[in-house]
């Protein structure tokens, strides 16, 4: 008898939270998304992420202004956010920093099945190249398949590359990188 109200304490319990909607949530209400600032050279951009971005073990919202470069990164189990900038002068350039990427990509031995796709987009404003991988990664006996969407603007004379990298197979790391990427705004926003 006791297995019989077991099974109904359940079937009970997973009719109750497909009604009130558990199991089926949105992005939205899986993720708490902010803004944070990296700064660059004295140039300011705004991305939307679901955690914070660190510049050498600090929030990069509290990051040096004026450096002439930096990296910031941040990640959860679902997706790896990296933006790095350089100041323009410093010889990067859009272009330069695109065919950087693609060298890297194409030359890497442990990536197979390397899928490419240009195009160009807005991002904080600008022109920005759009650079989408979908790739195998093969390390120490494991294969991942991994996509990655990059995009590289200059903005107040600094080279930006904001990538976003998650595992193909995984729905909500796409789904996060649906919402998130692309989303960059020039300046600070609050």
């Amino acid at each position: 008898m006791n297995t019989k109200k077991l099974i109904c304490s359940l079937a009970t319990a997973a009719v109750v939270m497909l009604m009130s909607g558990c199991g089926n949530q949105s992005i939205e209400d899986q993720f708490v998304f902010g803004k944070t600032r990296v700064h660059c050279a004295d140039a300011t951009i705004t991305i939307n992420s679901p955690f914070e971005l660190a510049v050498n073990g600090k929030q990069a919202d509290l990051g040096p202004r004026d450096t002439d470069s930096v990296n910031a990164e941040g990640h959860n189990q679902n997706i790896q956010i990296i933006v790095s900038a350089s100041r323009a002068g410093s010889g990067e350039t859009v272009d330069s920093e695109k065919q950087k990427a693609l060298d890297i990509m194409t030359s890497d031995q442990m990536l197979t099945n390397l899928k490419t796709d240009v195009k160009t987009a807005k991002a904080a404003g600008q022109d920005a190249q759009v650079l989408t991988f979908t790739f195998t990664e093969n390390d120490q006996g494991m294969s991942t398949n991994l996509t990655v969407i990059e995009y590289i603007f200059e903005y107040k004379n600094v080279v930006w590359r904001t990538i976003y990298q998650f595992r193909t197979d995984d729905p909500v790391g796409k789904a996060l990188a649906e919402r998130l990427a692309g989303k960059i705004l020039p300046g600070t926003v609050i």
